[in-house]
C-alpha cells in the first residue's frame, strides 16, 4: 500500500486501528510491547484476543455502526473492547468514570450502546439506574475478588473462542468514537438542549493521531 500520509510527521501504511494492530502483530510477534494496568501484551495477543471479542459480539448482534460502550477505569479489556468494536465496523463509546446517576443515565440513553463493558466497582453504578436504561447486553469485567458486579455476565465470556470473525470491510472515514463532552474540543457545536448535551462522533481517520505511540514501537 503507498504510504500518502503522515501523523505527527511518522508515515503510516493504515487507516483503521485493527489494521495498525495487525500490522505490528505480524512485525512484533510475540515480544511484550504494551503495558496496560500493570498487563504486559503483545499485539499478537491484543490481535488474537480482540478478534475473539470482536467475533463475540458479532455473535451477540453487534453489526456496523451499531455502538459498543465502556465504562471502565484503566484496564485491558477496555483496549481489546476497542480494537474489536473497529474490526466489526462498529462504533466505541468510551464513558468517563465519574458518571453517576442522570448523568450516567442520560449519557448510556444518548449513546444507545448495543452492549456496555463495565468493571466490577462501576457495574454498581449501572445497576443503581438500570430500571431507567435502554435495553442493551451488560458484560463486567472482574474485580480483584472475582467478582462481575451481581446480575451481569462476565467479561469472559466475550474471549470465548470458536466462533467465526466476519470480514467487515472498515475505511477510515467511517464513524469510529462517539465522545461524550467535556472530553470534545467540539462540544459547544453538539448542545441540543439548555443543560443536555449529545456526544460527538470522529472518524476512524481522525482518531489516528491518538496513536502515534504504537507506529513508533
Amino acid at each position: 500500500m503507498t504510504i500518502t500520509r503522515k501523523i505527527h510527521g511518522v508515515p503510516v501504511q493504515w487507516e483503521t486501528l485493527p489494521a495498525l494492530v495487525a500490522a505490528r502483530a505480524a512485525q512484533h510477534g510475540d515480544a511484550p510491547r504494551l503495558t496496560v494496568a500493570g498487563r504486559a501484551m503483545s499485539y499478537r495477543e491484543l490481535d488474537g484476543e480482540s478478534s475473539r471479542v470482536a467475533a463475540n459480539l458479532h455473535r451477540l448482534g453487534v453489526r456496523r455502526g451499531d455502538r459498543v460502550a465502556c465504562f471502565l477505569r484503566n484496564a485491558p479489556e477496555h483496549l481489546l473492547t476497542w480494537v474489536a468494536a473497529g474490526k466489526l465496523g462498529a462504533i466505541w463509546v468510551p464513558l468517563n468514570a465519574g458518571l453517576v446517576g442522570e448523568d450516567l443515565v442520560h449519557t448510556l440513553t444518548n449513546a444507545t450502546p448495543a452492549v456496555l463493558v463495565v468493571d466490577g466497582e462501576l457495574a454498581e453504578r449501572v445497576e443503581a439506574v438500570a430500571e431507567r436504561l435502554p435495553p442493551m447486553r451488560v458484560y463486567a469485567v472482574e474485580d480483584g475478588d472475582g467478582g462481575t458486579g451481581g446480575r451481569f455476565r462476565p467479561f469472559a465470556d466475550l474471549l470465548e473462542p470458536g466462533h467465526p470473525l466476519p470480514v467487515v470491510e472498515v475505511c477510515g472515514g467511517d464513524p469510529a468514537v462517539i465522545i461524550s463532552p467535556p472530553a470534545c474540543p467540539r462540544a459547544r457545536f453538539c448542545r441540543i438542549s439548555p443543560g443536555s448535551r449529545r456526544g460527538c462522533a470522529t472518524s476512524r481517520r481522525s482518531r489516528r493521531g491518538r496513536t502515534t505511540s504504537i507506529t513508533r514501537s
